[in-house]
């Protein structure tokens, strides 16, 4: 419920860093990013939670209902180790 905050301090931390000729690149870019990711978002974890919910897939006959949040964290630890590399001080 709290991640519709992320997306406006998101673009006011990188709106900071980005010189104000950029602004528009920036903006364009976080849109594609958005509009890719309800493109995508919607079918990958229907199509998750469909599969964790087959009887067919299910271990011992108990369905893994957690599919999409298991995706989820998955995408957002991917999400951090991307941020934490392009965040990390260069070494000289």
């Amino acid at each position: 419920a709290l991640w519709g905050f992320y997306t406006p301090s998101a673009q006011t931390v990188m709106t900071q860093h980005v010189s104000p000729s950029q602004q528009g690149q920036l903006q364009g870019a976080l849109g594609a990013l958005m509009g890719i990711a309800s493109i995508v978002a919607p079918p990958l974890y229907t199509n998750a939670f469909a599969f964790s919910i087959d009887a067919r897939n299910s271990f011992a006959n108990f369905p893994i209902l957690g599919t999409p949040f298991l995706i989820a964290a998955a995408l957002l630890g991917c999400a951090l180790i991307a941020v934490v590399r392009a965040t990390a001080p260069t070494r000289s």
